[in-house]
C-alpha cells in the first residue's frame, strides 16, 4: 500500500511538473507570437512610403509669387511640354528645386 502511495505520489507531481511545463510553453508561444507581431509591425513601418504632405506643406509656404516663373521660358522646358514625359530638374541641394513645385 505504502508504495502504491508513493507511486501516485511521484505521478501526480510528474503531472503537475508536465502542466507547468505546458503553460509556460504557451506563454512563452503567445510572448513569441507577440514579439514577431510587433518586429513585422515595425518592418512594415520601416518600408512605408514616407507621408509627404508635410513637405510639401512646408516647401509650400516658402514659396513667393512669381518663383520659378523662368522655367516656363526655358528651352527645355518648351521642348518638353510639347511631349510631356518625366521632367527631370537637377540642381544642388539646398537650390529651391522643391519649391519650384
Amino acid at each position: 500500500m505504502e508504495h502504491s502511495l508513493l507511486l501516485v505520489s511521484r505521478v501526480f507531481s510528474f503531472i503537475l511538473v508536465c502542466i507547468d511545463i505546458f503553460w509556460f510553453s504557451i506563454a512563452n508561444n503567445e510572448k513569441d507570437e507577440k514579439d514577431e507581431k510587433d518586429e513585422k509591425e515595425k518592418i512594415q513601418k520601416w518600408l512605408n512610403a514616407p507621408d509627404c504632405a508635410m513637405n510639401f506643406q512646408a516647401a509650400d509656404d516658402k514659396r513667393t509669387e512669381g518663383t520659378g516663373q523662368w522655367i516656363l521660358n526655358d528651352p527645355e522646358y518648351i521642348k518638353w511640354k510639347q511631349s510631356p514625359s518625366t521632367l527631370w530638374i537637377q540642381g544642388k541641394a539646398g537650390s529651391g528645386k522643391t519649391i519650384l513645385l
